[in-house]
């Protein structure tokens, strides 16, 4: 594999994993924030409607016109009746309804059952709210924890890719500039040993310096021969008789 297909690699996969993490964060979190406002839209406005019944019924006892008590009664009676989640709920609802016309005229039975109805109802919800929250706080665990197995997934291919990228990068580019640093201060014979690179340009590169070194030598020593082999100079100047 070549040199910048493997770098590229390694990065991408680094790049990938960061980009996988990032998204899972955003997907928990937008699977949480609705987990949320179903608990705030629904069951909190039952349980402010429940106060609102409440508040209605107790104003007719205290002597407020029964027109205005009956129309409060029943505007807030509206509202529980939208946000219904919970299967007791109906039940509950509809006994309220029959309840409230006695209950809101002055019957005082009908009243204290009417109370009770009331306080059952904002009791299921209450549950429906915990349930709700305790839910989200086992998806915010879980997704925790998926955050953990990522990061530590991450880590492990981090670890991986960059002994990788030493094996197959950094420790030939370091054997070449010993060979090179070697050749600098005279020793001839120092070599890359190739067959530790990986197949690819830093093989051939050292496959390369190995000829250019060997060839040099070669050079050197031809050199050397033939000036071990040469024949003496010859005087060519005329000896003098006595």
């Amino acid at each position: 594999m070549r040199t910048d297909r493997q770098l590229t690699l390694a990065f991408s996969v680094l790049l990938g994993l960061h980009v996988v993490t990032s998204l899972a964060a955003v997907a928990l979190f937008g699977r949480m924030a609705p987990a949320i406002e179903r608990i705030i839209e629904e069951n909190v406005a039952s349980v402010s409607a429940v106060e609102g019944m409440l508040d209605a019924a107790l104003r007719a006892r205290l002597g407020e016109p029964l027109e205005v008590a009956r129309r409060n009664f029943d505007e807030a009676l509206a509202v529980a009746r939208q946000n219904v989640t919970e299967e007791p709920e109906g039940r509950a609802l509809e006994e309220i309804a029959r309840l409230s016309g006695p209950a809101l005229a002055g019957d005082d039975a009908a009243a204290r059952r009417l109370s009770a109805e009331l306080r059952a109802l904002g009791a299921i919800n209450r549950r429906a709210m915990r349930s709700a929250d305790e839910s989200a706080q086992r998806l915010g665990i879980a997704g925790a924890w998926a955050m953990v197995v990522l990061g530590a997934g991450g880590f492990v291919v981090g670890i991986m890719t960059l002994r990788r990228l030493r094996r197959r990068l950094v420790l030939p580019l370091q054997e070449i500039g010993t060979v090179l640093r070697a050749a600098t201060n005279g020793d001839r014979l120092r070599r890359c040993t190739a067959q530790s690179a990986p197949a690819g340009d830093l093989a051939d590169t050292m496959t390369m310096i190995n000829l250019l070194l060997d060839r040099s030598l070669e050079k050197e020593c031809s050199s050397t021969l033939r000036a071990s082999f040469a024949p003496p100079p010859r005087d060519d100047a005329p000896s003098r008789g006595r």
